[in-house]
């Protein structure tokens, strides 16, 4: 059985008012998978590319061996399936 998770959202230490997403990246998600220790054959769905009349929301992606807090533009894990 399949889990999904919806706009799966991550914890920044000194951020409490704001959800915090993960970008549409598989590098990105493959280190949040780790992180949160979820096993299995993972996919998942991207947002439609967001611009400056649709908000800017806050997300983080992993690059370099470190994650980025950014507020912008960046697509966003809509959904996450483990099998």
């Amino acid at each position: 059985m399949a889990t999904v998770i919806n706009y799966p959202q991550i914890d920044v230490k000194y951020l409490h008012t704001s959800p915090v997403y993960i970008t549409a990246d598989n590098t990105t998600v493959s280190q949040y998978c780790t992180l949160m220790n979820l096993t299995g054959s993972t996919s998942y769905i991207a947002e439609t590319q967001r611009f400056s009349n649709d908000g800017a929301r806050m997300y983080q992606y992993y690059s370099g061996g470190a994650w980025v807090t950014e507020f912008g533009f960046r697509q966003i894990v809509t959904q996450l399936t483990l099998t």
